[in-house]
């Protein structure tokens, strides 16, 4: 992840896991299970287009997408 911002994804990785396989949720997005793991554990960043797919395959409100996609990740000291 190139440096700068770093997201917490722990939303999207709840809402994800509750309602798909996380195989099933790759495919419907178009990408492979290693990709989907990438982005959910914040290692890589969304491209618009798949944001675009997660927010309509989980018909997220804008709300919702703006916590799954939005959250700046909070460092701990």
């Amino acid at each position: 992840m190139k440096q700068g911002t770093a997201f917490d994804t722990s939303f999207l990785r709840e809402l994800v896991d509750k309602s798909f396989d996380r195989g099933e949720f790759a495919e419907a997005m178009g990408i492979g299970e290693g990709r989907l793991s990438r982005l959910l554990e914040g290692s890589v960043e969304f491209s618009q287009s798949e944001m675009t797919a997660a927010a309509r395959i989980l018909r997220l409100s804008t709300d919702e997408f703006e916590r799954c996609f939005f959250t700046v990740k909070v460092q701990k000291i």
